[in-house]
């Protein structure tokens, strides 16, 4: 059975106080992996545009990190926008109200220069089955050569375990996603996978973080130096786990929740609390 855009226009309008909110008072550890992904995968002057952008977090990630590039956020909600202009205050993103699996030519007039990268966290598995190939040619077309395409999403381990156990956490369309299926679907856009983890959010093996670029790109760059990584250091980081695990827990409760609940809820809604408001560590 198909469902209405509008129908889930109207799910994410609803979602954005049931639960995303949520991810910004007090955390979610799904979100913050994804945003790690990004940030590992983005050149500082890249142009991206984050598809499904949701509230903005891994979208303001990103744009802190390419803080020569711009970033674009595009997502079916209008609630999801609203909060996201609202509450994301840098001058090298902008966010877009707009349908990415329908409405390709309002996309593509976002910008008149190919796109470096796509970021889309958490989104792959919301969309309809038949129509999944409209944005990974909408990608293609209107990214440059050496595009990236940045995912994350639940495992299919994980999707067939919610449908079975919890199905009270999926979402209006939630997908399973196999490494087979997104691997023939990309390479009928000329993508492939050039990186494919399973992570361990929740549970064992419960969410995929994967990296896709042009067929071209990847055989252009063999014979390349390899990129050395940076060697971290300073004094929290020699800490014990369970020292710095004490630490953050003080920072979160006493400094930063308070922080956050008077900059994404009462400098926004003009309240202290939202009584529809659930926790934000969930799926």
């Amino acid at each position: 059975m198909s469902i209405a855009a509008s129908d889930v226009e109207q799910f994410y309008d609803k979602f954005l106080i049931e639960r995303m909110v949520g991810y910004r008072i007090t955390g979610n550890k799904r979100i913050e992996e994804a945003a790690r992904f990004v940030v590992r995968n983005v050149r500082p002057d890249d142009l991206i545009v984050d598809i499904g952008c949701g509230i903005g977090i891994a979208t303001e990630a990103a744009a802190k990190h390419a803080q020569s590039g711009h970033v674009i956020g595009v997502d079916i909600s209008k609630e999801n926008i609203w909060y996201a202009s609202k509450t994301i205050k840098l001058s090298n993103i902008e966010f877009h109200c707009l349908d990415a699996v329908r409405e390709q030519e309002k996309l593509a007039s976002l910008t008149k220069r190919p796109i470096d990268t796509f970021i889309l966290c958490d989104v792959i598995e919301h969309l309809p089955d038949d129509l999944r190939h409209n944005v990974f040619q909408t990608m293609s077309e209107m990214g440059s050569p050496d595009l990236k395409i940045i995912i994350t999403y639940p495992s299919p381990y994980y999707q067939t375990y919610l449908k079975e156990h919890d199905a009270k956490e999926l979402q209006i369309i939630d997908n399973v996603i196999t490494i087979g299926q997104l691997s023939h679907e990309a390479a009928q856009h000329g993508l492939e996978i050039a990186a494919y983890e399973l992570k361990n959010i929740w549970r064992p093996a419960d969410y995929v973080h994967c990296l896709l670029q042009r067929s071209s790109s990847l055989q252009s760059r063999i014979g390349c130096p390899t990129e050395q990584p940076e060697v971290s250091s300073g004094i929290y980081k020699r800490l014990s786990r369970a020292v710095r695990q004490r630490v953050q827990w003080r920072l979160e409760k006493y400094l930063l929740v308070p922080m956050r609940r008077r900059r994404y809820i009462r400098n926004v809604f003009g309240a202290d609390q939202i009584s529809e408001l659930t926790h934000g560590d969930r799926p």
